[in-house]
């Protein structure tokens, strides 16, 4: 078996390297060490290659760390003054 990273459980880490060989992918020794970078501060890395193994994803897709910013608030203005329909792009002014 393909060097694991440390913090990936042993079960899970075989399931990786076992998904990879059936869609003949197999791990290397350099993608491995690569892995385990893209892993190293993950939270939860085993959901990371489950999630990878079961939308048959080759690559591993840690999430992104929140950059602390709050999103914007949404300031568009101007159509304060209409009623729009639910059912097609109809609309009429609140009189």
């Amino acid at each position: 078996m393909t060097a694991k990273p440390e913090n990936v459980s042993a079960e899970t880490w075989a399931d990786w390297v076992k998904f990879r060989q059936e869609i003949r992918k197999p791990l290397t020794e350099t993608s491995c060490r690569q892995q385990a970078k893209q892993l190293a501060g993950c939270i939860n890395p085993d959901s990371v290659i489950c999630t990878s193994i079961a939308n048959s994803w080759q690559g591993l897709f840690p999430d992104k760390p929140q950059s602390g910013r709050q999103p914007q608030a949404n300031t568009h203005t101007g159509f304060e003054h209409k009623r729009y329909e639910s059912h097609g792009a109809n609309w009429t002014k609140n009189l």
